[in-house]
């Protein structure tokens, strides 16, 4: 085991020192960043890609379902009916899950 002191370290560089690390000290400002691991492609021998890609990608679906659920609500009690509060995130909720549901 050994005590890294570090001050500036790509993000990745320290993340792998932290992982062996018994003791890691840092300033205010420091960052450990996320490790890219590396996936297989299936059905491709050797290859591999990005697990953040596909991190990223599930991150911007969960964005646009959020957009798509804050639209479809908002559309619903603004056009005056008298439905309520739950019953508004409850209708905007199953037609996000209905849009998105092939995707996930």
């Amino acid at each position: 085991m050994y005590n890294p002191m570090t001050r500036f370290l790509p993000m990745l560089a320290l993340a792998v020192l932290a992982l062996g690390a018994a003791r890691l000290y840092m300033s205010e400002i420091s960052e450990l960043g996320p490790l890219d691991v590396q996936l297989l492609k299936p059905n491709e021998i050797g290859e591999r890609k990005s697990g953040l890609v596909v991190r990223t990608a599930f991150e911007g679906l969960a964005d646009e379902c959020s957009q798509l659920f804050d639209k479809i609500m908002m559309n619903i009690k603004l056009q005056g009916a008298t439905i309520s509060f739950d019953r508004a995130s409850s209708i905007a909720t199953e037609i996000v899950t209905g849009v998105m549901a092939s995707v996930y």
